[in-house]
């Protein structure tokens, strides 16, 4: 987030301490959700600009119809800042643009389709993989397991249906949603269990001392 933005969103908030819209100790809080507010609203308006460009916004806004529900729940590696998290957005939006420049006989070949059944089962095994700072309770993680397979069904459906009617872009949008989704629950499950060896490693030397 860039100064300006952050004194545009702190003059805000100010303002609505001043009127006692929202309490004095939650300023920061507010102030990290407007941040992020207007993240959001940049990524997606980049996104639709990234799709008239090339002319494939239906193609990037089912993209994130279904990476973003199925992301939410299924969980895995998050950027450190929202900044990096806009990045790492539009990097994989233009990633998907490049794709689709792909020959349809490409998008419907078995190797596609093979990384996408490991995916689905990549998906259906780890999920939720739970965030550095995000635990999640056991409740919660029935929760998200559950949200999870709704989300790989709903999935499913729409890429059955795009086969059956030949809509190949379509089917490969899908793959490629939840190619991501499954790597990057992969990435954080590495990251954790390094951070967890690292500790451990560090436990044992002031043991042996």
């Amino acid at each position: 987030m860039t100064r300006s933005k952050k004194s545009i969103s702190h003059r805000f908030i100010r303002h609505q301490v001043q009127k006692g819209m929202i309490k004095q100790e939650e300023q920061e809080l507010y102030e990290y959700g407007y941040q992020l507010l207007g993240m959001q609203i940049i990524n997606v308006g980049l996104l639709i600009l990234i799709g008239i460009l090339f002319q494939c916004l239906e193609y990037l806004l089912l993209f994130i119809a279904v990476y973003i529900p199925l992301r939410s729940v299924a969980g895995g590696y998050h950027a450190e800042t929202p900044g990096r998290c806009m990045a790492v957005s539009v990097g994989i939006e233009c990633i998907m643009v490049l794709l689709l420049y792909l020959p349809e006989e490409q998008m419907y070949h078995w190797m596609v389709q093979l990384v996408m059944m490991i995916s689905v089962l990549t998906i259906l095994r780890l999920a939720p993989v739970e965030g550095r700072h995000k635990p999640l309770s056991q409740k919660q993680r029935a929760r998200c397991k559950r949200w999870t397979v709704y989300c790989l069904m709903a999935g499913m459906l729409i890429w059955v249906l795009g086969l059956v009617a030949e809509m190949w872009k379509v089917c490969f949008v899908i793959s490629v949603s939840y190619t991501v989704v499954a790597c990057f629950m992969i990435i954080e499950c590495f990251r954790t269990n390094a951070k967890f060896s690292t500790i451990d490693a560090k436990n044992s030397k002031i043991n042996k001392k």
